[in-house]
């Protein structure tokens, strides 16, 4: 179901996946890391540099609850930053 989910999109011009995670949740984690996911540190953001300047998605939290973002953006290397999750330039071929 996660690849009908990604490729769909990915077909419509979608190139930034995003997955709230419960942060207690490591079964979750391991899961979206096997599926090339990176996941955020706990209550971490992922950076995104936009045409009208720098913006941020933040895991923030809900209920009492700790989130961590997990992200995959094809075609683009998601790194680990001091202020979370940063998506690099286009990676070449």
């Amino acid at each position: 179901m996660l690849g009908y989910a990604e490729r769909f999109p990915a077909e419509q011009g979608v190139w930034l996946f995003v997955a709230k995670v419960d942060a207690g949740d490591m079964p979750v984690m391991r899961w979206y890391r096997h599926r090339g996911y990176r996941v955020a540190d706990s209550g971490a953001s992922c950076l995104l540099d936009t045409p009208a300047g720098e913006t941020s998605i933040g895991a923030g939290s809900a209920h009492g609850r700790r989130w961590r973002l997990a992200v995959k953006a094809p075609g683009h290397e998601v790194v680990r930053g001091m202020r979370g999750l940063r998506l690099t330039s286009t990676l070449t071929t």
